[in-house]
């Protein structure tokens, strides 16, 4: 059955703007990103706010346990709040997939010294690291 309006964003009607008869559930489509999602995977998007959660974390234990000598503070906050802002940002819906490699490239290699002692966070930033690298880019005709 052919509709008026193929690209309709509800779903069920052929027509939007028709509201007679029964009021049915409207359903939006999500923005469209060329049939891609931004990260290849979900276990990509949850290791990344893994390893951006995780370096807020230890920004703040290190806040905590270090007031009494701030000097210090200056080198270990803007790294590990730094890393994590930049990797949170690149996990979130950024519509150009390079800047989203980028910022969490980025954020990952900036918080890799400072969080190198946990031992477990420099080897969930390498394997996002890979994992971001590895990912593919969309083709160059894309309008990302």
């Amino acid at each position: 059955m052919r509709t008026r309006f193929p690209q309709s964003s509800v779903v069920g009607r052929s027509d939007p703007f028709d509201h007679r008869g029964s009021v049915t559930p409207v359903a939006l489509k999500m923005p469209d990103y060329g049939g891609r999602p931004l990260f290849r995977s979900r276990f990509d998007r949850i290791l990344a706010r893994i390893v951006g959660g995780g370096l807020f974390v230890l920004g703040i234990g290190e806040l905590i346990g270090r007031l009494d000598e701030p000097l210090p503070l200056f080198y270990w906050l803007p790294t590990l709040w730094g890393g994590g802002v930049l990797v949170l940002m690149g996990s979130f819906h950024v519509r150009r997939e390079k800047l989203t490699k980028v910022l969490v490239i980025l954020g990952a290699v900036l918080g890799f010294s400072p969080s190198a002692w946990t031992v477990v966070m420099p080897v969930l930033m390498i394997a996002l690291v890979i994992r971001t690298i590895m990912s593919p880019l969309p083709p160059a005709s894309s309008p990302l």
